[in-house]
Protein backbone atom coordinates (compact mmCIF):
# COMPACT_ATOMS: atom_id res chain seq x y z
CA UNK A 1 0.00 0.00 0.00
CA UNK A 2 1.56 3.25 -1.17
CA UNK A 3 0.37 6.80 -1.57
CA UNK A 4 1.76 8.66 -4.57
CA UNK A 5 2.30 12.21 -3.42
CA UNK A 6 1.91 15.48 -5.26
CA UNK A 7 3.49 18.81 -4.39
CA UNK A 8 0.23 20.77 -4.41
CA UNK A 9 -1.69 18.20 -2.36
CA UNK A 10 1.09 18.29 0.22
CA UNK A 11 0.94 22.06 0.46
CA UNK A 12 -2.86 21.93 0.74
CA UNK A 13 -3.02 19.61 3.75
CA UNK A 14 -0.11 21.40 5.41
CA UNK A 15 -1.95 24.70 4.92
CA UNK A 16 -5.08 23.19 6.50
CA UNK A 17 -2.95 21.84 9.35
CA UNK A 18 -1.57 25.34 10.01
CA UNK A 19 -5.10 26.77 9.80
CA UNK A 20 -6.39 24.23 12.31
CA UNK A 21 -3.50 25.09 14.64
CA UNK A 22 -4.45 28.77 14.53
CA UNK A 23 -8.13 28.03 15.18
CA UNK A 24 -7.36 25.65 18.04
CA UNK A 25 -4.80 27.91 19.74
CA UNK A 26 -6.89 31.06 19.43
CA UNK A 27 -10.03 29.30 20.66
CA UNK A 28 -8.23 28.25 23.84
CA UNK A 29 -6.25 31.45 24.38
CA UNK A 30 -8.82 32.82 26.85
CA UNK A 31 -8.96 29.57 28.82
CA UNK A 32 -5.29 28.71 29.31
CA UNK A 33 -5.73 28.63 33.09
CA UNK A 34 -8.27 25.81 32.70
CA UNK A 35 -6.07 23.95 30.24
CA UNK A 36 -3.17 24.18 32.67
CA UNK A 37 -5.10 23.44 35.87
CA UNK A 38 -5.21 19.76 36.82
CA UNK A 39 -7.93 20.52 39.37
CA UNK A 40 -10.38 20.74 36.48
CA UNK A 41 -9.50 17.24 35.33
CA UNK A 42 -11.42 14.19 36.54
CA UNK A 43 -8.33 12.13 35.67
CA UNK A 44 -5.99 14.26 37.78
CA UNK A 45 -5.55 11.52 40.37
CA UNK A 46 -4.65 9.03 37.65
CA UNK A 47 -2.04 11.21 35.97
CA UNK A 48 -0.68 13.08 38.98
CA UNK A 49 2.25 10.69 39.12
CA UNK A 50 3.12 11.33 35.48
CA UNK A 51 5.86 13.97 35.29
CA UNK A 52 6.89 13.44 31.67
CA UNK A 53 5.34 13.67 28.25
CA UNK A 54 6.35 10.57 26.31
CA UNK A 55 9.45 10.18 28.50
CA UNK A 56 10.41 13.83 27.92
CA UNK A 57 10.16 16.38 30.78
CA UNK A 58 7.03 18.51 30.71
CA UNK A 59 8.11 22.10 30.13
CA UNK A 60 5.11 23.36 32.12
CA UNK A 61 6.86 22.15 35.27
CA UNK A 62 9.84 24.41 34.68
CA UNK A 63 8.49 27.79 33.59
CA UNK A 64 6.80 30.51 35.70
CA UNK A 65 3.03 30.70 35.53
CA UNK A 66 3.03 34.18 33.98
CA UNK A 67 4.66 32.76 30.85
CA UNK A 68 2.08 30.01 30.31
CA UNK A 69 0.05 32.20 27.94
CA UNK A 70 3.13 32.89 25.81
CA UNK A 71 3.91 29.19 25.63
CA UNK A 72 0.33 28.41 24.58
CA UNK A 73 0.49 31.05 21.80
CA UNK A 74 3.96 30.06 20.57
CA UNK A 75 2.67 27.40 18.08
CA UNK A 76 1.13 30.25 16.04
CA UNK A 77 4.65 31.14 14.92
CA UNK A 78 6.33 27.74 15.12
CA UNK A 79 3.76 25.96 12.93
CA UNK A 80 4.76 28.11 9.94
CA UNK A 81 7.95 26.08 9.73
CA UNK A 82 6.10 23.09 8.28
CA UNK A 83 6.10 24.85 4.88
CA UNK A 84 9.91 24.88 4.69
CA UNK A 85 11.89 21.77 3.89
CA UNK A 86 14.65 22.48 6.43
CA UNK A 87 12.26 23.40 9.25
CA UNK A 88 9.18 21.17 8.96
CA UNK A 89 10.55 18.36 11.15
CA UNK A 90 11.63 20.71 13.94
CA UNK A 91 8.44 22.79 13.83
CA UNK A 92 6.19 19.73 13.73
CA UNK A 93 7.86 18.14 16.75
CA UNK A 94 7.92 21.46 18.65
CA UNK A 95 4.18 22.12 18.24
CA UNK A 96 3.41 18.48 19.04
CA UNK A 97 5.48 18.69 22.23
CA UNK A 98 3.93 21.97 23.44
CA UNK A 99 0.34 20.79 22.99
CA UNK A 100 1.14 17.36 24.41
CA UNK A 101 2.40 19.08 27.57
CA UNK A 102 -0.95 20.87 28.00
CA UNK A 103 -2.81 17.67 27.19
CA UNK A 104 -0.94 15.84 29.93
CA UNK A 105 -1.64 18.64 32.41
CA UNK A 106 -5.37 18.28 31.92
CA UNK A 107 -6.40 15.41 29.60
CA UNK A 108 -10.15 15.98 29.92
CA UNK A 109 -10.00 19.49 28.44
CA UNK A 110 -9.38 17.99 25.01
CA UNK A 111 -11.86 16.38 22.67
CA UNK A 112 -11.34 13.68 20.06
CA UNK A 113 -10.09 16.28 17.61
CA UNK A 114 -6.89 17.13 19.52
CA UNK A 115 -5.75 13.50 19.77
CA UNK A 116 -6.17 13.09 16.01
CA UNK A 117 -4.48 16.45 15.46
CA UNK A 118 -1.42 15.44 17.48
CA UNK A 119 -1.12 12.21 15.51
CA UNK A 120 -1.38 14.05 12.17
CA UNK A 121 1.12 16.65 13.34
CA UNK A 122 3.59 13.97 14.46
CA UNK A 123 3.30 12.15 11.13
CA UNK A 124 3.66 15.44 9.25
CA UNK A 125 6.95 16.02 11.00
CA UNK A 126 8.44 12.85 9.54
CA UNK A 127 6.79 12.62 6.12
CA UNK A 128 8.83 14.76 3.71
CA UNK A 129 7.05 17.41 1.69
CA UNK A 130 6.74 15.67 -1.69
CA UNK A 131 8.37 17.25 -4.67
CA UNK A 132 9.03 16.31 -8.28
CA UNK A 133 12.51 14.98 -8.88
CA UNK A 134 13.99 15.18 -12.35
CA UNK A 135 16.58 12.78 -13.72
CA UNK A 136 19.56 14.70 -15.08
CA UNK A 137 20.22 12.16 -17.82
CA UNK A 138 16.88 11.84 -19.61
CA UNK A 139 14.84 14.53 -17.81
CA UNK A 140 12.37 11.87 -16.63
CA UNK A 141 9.97 12.82 -13.86
CA UNK A 142 9.83 10.35 -10.99
CA UNK A 143 6.93 9.95 -8.58
CA UNK A 144 7.50 10.43 -4.86
CA UNK A 145 5.80 8.01 -2.44
CA UNK A 146 4.92 8.13 1.21
CA UNK A 147 6.53 5.45 3.33
CA UNK A 148 4.17 2.46 2.86
CA UNK A 149 4.31 1.57 6.57
CA UNK A 150 3.22 5.08 7.57
CA UNK A 151 0.51 5.09 4.93
CA UNK A 152 -0.78 1.71 6.10
CA UNK A 153 -0.78 2.86 9.74
CA UNK A 154 -2.76 5.98 8.80
CA UNK A 155 -5.34 3.91 6.96
CA UNK A 156 -5.65 1.43 9.85
CA UNK A 157 -6.34 4.27 12.29
CA UNK A 158 -8.69 5.98 9.81
CA UNK A 159 -10.69 2.81 9.13
CA UNK A 160 -10.79 1.86 12.83
CA UNK A 161 -12.08 5.29 13.85
CA UNK A 162 -14.88 5.28 11.29
CA UNK A 163 -15.80 1.66 11.88
CA UNK A 164 -16.25 2.36 15.59
CA UNK A 165 -18.19 5.54 14.81
CA UNK A 166 -20.45 3.69 12.36
CA UNK A 167 -20.94 0.75 14.70
CA UNK A 168 -22.11 3.02 17.52
CA UNK A 169 -24.55 4.65 15.10
CA UNK A 170 -26.00 1.37 13.84
CA UNK A 171 -26.56 0.18 17.40
CA UNK A 172 -28.44 3.41 18.18
CA UNK A 173 -32.19 3.45 17.46
CA UNK A 174 -32.24 6.97 16.01
CA UNK A 175 -29.67 6.06 13.36
CA UNK A 176 -30.94 2.54 12.75
CA UNK A 177 -34.46 3.83 12.20
CA UNK A 178 -33.23 6.58 9.86
CA UNK A 179 -34.52 9.40 12.07
CA UNK A 180 -31.21 10.81 13.33
CA UNK A 181 -30.78 13.38 10.54
CA UNK A 182 -34.52 13.99 10.34
CA UNK A 183 -34.43 15.56 13.80
CA UNK A 184 -30.85 16.78 13.70
CA UNK A 185 -32.04 20.39 13.95
CA UNK A 186 -32.97 19.69 17.57
CA UNK A 187 -29.36 18.84 18.40
CA UNK A 188 -27.47 21.60 20.22
CA UNK A 189 -24.49 21.04 17.90
CA UNK A 190 -26.52 21.95 14.84
CA UNK A 191 -24.97 24.95 13.10
CA UNK A 192 -26.86 28.19 13.64
CA UNK A 193 -26.75 29.16 9.98
CA UNK A 194 -29.99 30.46 8.51
CA UNK A 195 -29.36 29.43 4.93
CA UNK A 196 -28.16 25.89 5.71
CA UNK A 197 -30.93 25.38 8.26
CA UNK A 198 -33.49 26.54 5.72
CA UNK A 199 -31.96 24.40 2.99
CA UNK A 200 -31.89 21.28 5.12
CA UNK A 201 -35.38 21.93 6.46
CA UNK A 202 -36.69 21.85 2.88
CA UNK A 203 -35.11 18.47 2.24
CA UNK A 204 -37.76 15.70 2.03
CA UNK A 205 -37.88 13.30 4.97
CA UNK A 206 -37.10 10.22 2.79
CA UNK A 207 -33.90 11.94 1.63
CA UNK A 208 -32.92 12.70 5.22
CA UNK A 209 -33.54 9.06 6.17
CA UNK A 210 -31.41 7.91 3.24
CA UNK A 211 -28.60 10.25 4.33
CA UNK A 212 -28.86 8.87 7.87
CA UNK A 213 -28.33 5.31 6.66
CA UNK A 214 -25.64 6.48 4.23
CA UNK A 215 -23.57 7.97 7.05
CA UNK A 216 -23.98 5.01 9.39
CA UNK A 217 -23.37 2.30 6.79
CA UNK A 218 -20.60 4.23 5.02
CA UNK A 219 -18.63 4.61 8.24
CA UNK A 220 -19.14 0.98 9.22
CA UNK A 221 -17.81 -0.24 5.86
CA UNK A 222 -14.55 1.72 6.19
CA UNK A 223 -12.39 -1.43 6.82
CA UNK A 224 -13.30 -2.64 3.31
CA UNK A 225 -10.62 -0.20 2.13
CA UNK A 226 -8.04 -2.93 2.69
CA UNK A 227 -9.60 -5.22 0.08
CA UNK A 228 -8.22 -3.40 -2.93
CA UNK A 229 -7.14 -0.10 -4.46
CA UNK A 230 -10.46 0.52 -6.23
CA UNK A 231 -12.49 -0.18 -3.10
CA UNK A 232 -10.19 2.04 -1.05
CA UNK A 233 -10.77 4.92 -3.45
CA UNK A 234 -14.57 4.52 -3.23
CA UNK A 235 -14.44 4.34 0.59
CA UNK A 236 -12.34 7.51 0.64
CA UNK A 237 -14.82 9.48 -1.48
CA UNK A 238 -17.76 8.09 0.49
CA UNK A 239 -16.33 9.28 3.82
CA UNK A 240 -15.27 12.60 2.33
CA UNK A 241 -18.93 13.32 1.59
CA UNK A 242 -19.76 12.47 5.22
CA UNK A 243 -17.07 14.84 6.52
CA UNK A 244 -18.15 17.73 4.31
CA UNK A 245 -21.80 17.22 5.26
CA UNK A 246 -21.09 17.26 8.99
CA UNK A 247 -18.75 20.22 8.53
CA UNK A 248 -21.50 22.23 6.82
CA UNK A 249 -24.50 21.31 8.95
CA UNK A 250 -23.05 20.79 12.42
CA UNK A 251 -20.85 22.94 14.61
CA UNK A 252 -17.98 20.44 14.68
CA UNK A 253 -15.27 22.50 13.02
CA UNK A 254 -12.46 21.33 15.30
CA UNK A 255 -13.18 17.63 14.71
CA UNK A 256 -14.28 17.65 11.08
CA UNK A 257 -11.52 19.96 9.88
CA UNK A 258 -8.79 17.75 11.30
CA UNK A 259 -10.48 14.67 9.81
CA UNK A 260 -10.60 16.49 6.48
CA UNK A 261 -6.86 17.11 6.76
CA UNK A 262 -6.41 13.45 7.60
CA UNK A 263 -8.36 12.46 4.50
CA UNK A 264 -6.29 14.71 2.25
CA UNK A 265 -3.16 13.04 3.62
CA UNK A 266 -4.60 9.69 2.54
CA UNK A 267 -5.66 10.88 -0.90
CA UNK A 268 -3.66 9.42 -3.75
CA UNK A 269 -3.28 11.74 -6.76
CA UNK A 270 -2.90 8.58 -8.87
CA UNK A 271 -6.67 8.11 -8.43
CA UNK A 272 -7.29 11.04 -10.76
CA UNK A 273 -7.82 9.77 -14.34
CA UNK A 274 -5.69 12.57 -15.76
CA UNK A 275 -2.74 11.21 -13.82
Amino acid sequence: MKNQQDYYFALLWRFLLALFTYLYILSGAKHVEILYNKDFSALASLVSHAKNVYFVPNILNYIPGEYIHLLWLSPLIVILGIFFRKLYVISGIAVFYILACFLEANPTTANIGIQTYLMVLFVSAFVPIPYTRIEHENNERLAVFTNPIIYLALWINFASYYFYSGYTKITTYSWRSGLALVYIHTNTLFTDNTFLVWLFSKTPVPVKMFLTWYVAIGETLAPLAFFGRNIREKIWYCLLIVQIGLLLFMNLLDIQLILLIYSIMLFDPAWLPAR
